[in-house]
């Protein structure tokens, strides 16, 4: 079994494959288009069929990724950062960048056997985790609340007298 594990950022993801036993095989960085997707997983081929896709859980970086490597039909777990920081002190090389976090992500997901898996919700095609429904963003845009919503705007901001805390309130204007 191959581990890759990504490291996300906002304009790029650095992947490392490692081996059952830990051992490095490979790093590459790619872009976060669905193009760019696509060219990891045929990169990701060349080490067999039975992959395991480790990504560090952070949902607004790695959303699409995330959905395109499910609808590839691959298996992902994710790993929450705080079991990276006891992988990233004991490496052997110092520093932090983007390999070596994309390396503790991957040792990371075969050290813990029960990390969450990332699955698709039904039909919207979001990612989530098992037992933590989607947020709801409906209610905002829905007429009631719109309505509740100007109704506070008009309040706060209603024209009001202009007065000083200087002044004493005899000498205020009217």
């Amino acid at each position: 079994m191959v581990v890759f594990g990504i490291d996300a950022h906002k304009r790029n993801h650095t992947a490392v494959a490692v081996d059952d036993r830990g051992r490095k095989l490979g790093e590459r960085t790619t872009g976060t288009t669905s193009g760019d997707h696509l060219r990891l997983l045929t990169w990701a081929q060349r080490w067999g069929g039975d992959r395991l896709w480790a990504i560090e859980d952070c949902r607004q970086l790695s959303r699409r990724l995330e959905r395109d490597l499910l609808a590839a039909g691959e298996r992902i777990v994710r790993v929450p950062p705080k079991l990276m920081a006891n992988c990233r002190s004991s490496a052997r090389t110092y520093g932090k960048s983007d390999p070596i976090d994309a390396l503790a992500v991957a040792r990371a997901a075969l050290r813990e056997p029960d990390l969450p898996t990332a699955s698709l919700d039904g039909d919207t095609g979001s990612t989530s985790a098992p037992g933590r429904p989607a947020r709801r963003t409906r209610r905002c845009r829905s007429p009631a609340w719109q309505g509740r919503r100007s109704a506070w705007w008009a309040w706060s901001h209603r024209p009001r007298r202009w007065t000083s805390w200087r002044e004493p309130a005899h000498r205020r204007r009217p």
